[in-house]
């Protein structure tokens, strides 16, 4: 079980020497950069202190390969770390094969969960090696070529001479509205969703009254008085006759709505009064008119 004393002895891995030569030149390169962030963050500026830390912390492989290095024998402890360093330079020193290190270049695709800017740091890392003329516009080909989000990749074609940090700017802010979109409908998915217990305990409104319709032989025409048809029906017996007790056309006296009896019907009267005939009042009789003559006389 480590403890943060062994994490303190042990800040960076022991350096792999195993495999073929360009891949150990770019791990040497890579653990030597790591060293020397180690001894500038913990102030070490000593350099035989330099020295023995980065022996002890690459491991017994490199010891070995020191021992055998001529150029790296010194009694002088202030030029041994440099001396040191410049020997195993030389040692993993791969000269590079252009024309494979960019085979290996034009093979690299963004992976799965990563960036576009971090990926756009590994095809850097890599065209460094490729000894490329043009490397932005190398770099902005790669990009635009084997990111994985096709409708990204129909953004940055619209402009024709688009630039490599254009191409880098416009991808960041894809990625951002892309991130901050689904953080919104993950959101909205996962709101509370009303359960049938809380619908149940809604007051219900109140049921409207239950309206009667009624059926075609339910119907009872107001001019006849018989069932299964309306008043203004073709149908109609009454359609076309006089009133007896009215004198109006088109009702039979049992559904006459007139008050009294009328004057005797005339041909002149019908026409006189045919343009009034809902303004026209009922006429009493004579015999009814002088009885309350009569009637007033006694008071």
């Amino acid at each position: 079980m480590s403890t943060n004393k062994d994490s303190e002895h042990r800040p960076i891995e022991t350096l792999d020497i195993t495999g073929p030569a360009d891949i150990v030149a770019e791990r040497w390169r890579k653990w030597k950069r790591s060293f020397q962030f180690y001894v500038d963050g913990h102030g070490i500026d000593n350099p035989a202190r330099q020295h023995s830390l980065l022996l002890h912390y690459a491991g017994t492989a490199v010891q070995d390969i020191h021992e055998s290095l001529t150029e790296a024998a010194t009694d002088d402890t202030n030029t041994a770390f440099s001396r040191t360093v410049d020997a195993l330079d030389t040692y993993f020193k791969c000269e590079p094969n252009t024309p494979y290190e960019r085979h290996t270049f034009r093979r690299m695709t963004q992976k799965d969960g990563e960036s576009v800017d971090q990926f756009a740091s590994r095809l850097r890392m890599q065209a460094k090696h490729c000894s490329f003329q043009d490397e932005d516009d190398q770099l902005r080909d790669q990009l635009i070529e084997h990111i994985r989000d096709a409708r990204l990749r129909r953004k940055l074609l619209e402009t024709a001479t688009i630039k490599l940090a254009d191409v880098l700017k416009t991808a960041h802010v894809w990625e951002s509205v892309d991130q901050q979109a689904k953080g919104m409908q993950h959101a909205i998915a996962s709101a509370p969703v009303a359960s049938a217990s809380d619908i149940a305990a809604v007051r219900p409104l109140k049921s409207l009254p239950k309206v009667k319709i009624s059926s075609h032989n339910d119907l009872v025409c107001t001019h006849c008085g018989r069932p299964g048809h309306y008043a203004r029906s073709e149908s109609c017996p009454a359609r076309g006759r006089t009133c007896s007790k009215c004198h109006k056309r088109n009702h039979f006296s049992s559904q006459c709505r007139s008050h009294g009896v009328l004057a005797p019907f005339t041909g002149s009267s019908q026409r006189r009064n045919s343009g009034h005939a809902a303004d026209r009042r009922p006429q009493l009789p004579l015999q009814s008119m002088k009885g309350r003559r009569r009637n007033r006389l006694h008071f």
